[in-house]
C-alpha cells in the first residue's frame, strides 16, 4: 500500500515540520523549545494507547481536522504531567489537569493550533499541496 520512498519523504516533512513548530513555540513561550521526531512509521490508531505508555494512563489529546488537498486529522498528545508543565510555563497555577479551567484549555488549544499549523505549513511547502487545519478540540481521557 505505502512504499519506503513515501515513508522517507514523510520523515523529511516531519523533521521540517518539527523545526518550524520549534521556532513557533520558542517565540510563544519566550524560551527555547525543541520539538523532535523520533521516527516515522505507519501505525493503526488503535495502537496509540500502547505508544502513550499504556491504555490505563490519562493523556490530553488536541485534535484538529485538516482540510484541503490533503485531508485527515492531526492529533497532538501530551501526558497529564506534560500538559500541566506546559500550562505552568504559560502562567497557569493549576497543579493537576483536574484543576484546568477555560484558561488552561485555551492555552493548550492555542499551543496545538500553533504547532499543528506550523507543521502543516511545512507539509504544504514540501509537498506543494494545500492543507488547512481547523481549530483543535480538547479531550482528556485514558489513552
Amino acid at each position: 500500500m505505502f512504499d519506503e520512498k513515501l515513508l522517507s519523504e514523510l520523515e523529511i516533512v516531519a523533521h521540517r515540520g518539527a523545526e518550524t513548530a520549534s521556532v513557533s513555540l520558542t517565540t510563544l513561550l519566550n524560551s527555547h523549545v525543541s520539538v523532535t521526531v523520533n521516527g516515522v512509521d505507519w501505525i493503526n490508531v488503535e495502537d496509540i494507547p500502547e505508544i502513550m505508555e499504556g491504555a490505563e494512563e490519562y493523556c490530553v489529546a488536541l485534535i484538529s481536522r485538516v482540510l484541503g488537498d490533503i485531508e485527515g486529522n492531526s492529533i497532538l498528545l501530551f501526558s497529564a504531567e506534560d500538559s500541566v508543565g506546559l500550562v505552568d510555563n504559560l502562567g497557569s497555577k493549576a497543579e493537576t489537569v483536574d484543576e484546568f479551567g477555560a484558561l488552561e484549555f485555551s492555552m493548550l488549544q492555542e499551543t496545538a493550533n500553533i504547532t499543528i499549523s506550523s507543521f502543516m505549513n511545512s507539509v504544504t511547502l514540501h509537498l506543494g499541496h494545500g492543507c488547512i487545519p481547523n481549530a483543535p478540540s480538547y479531550k482528556y481521557d485514558m489513552a
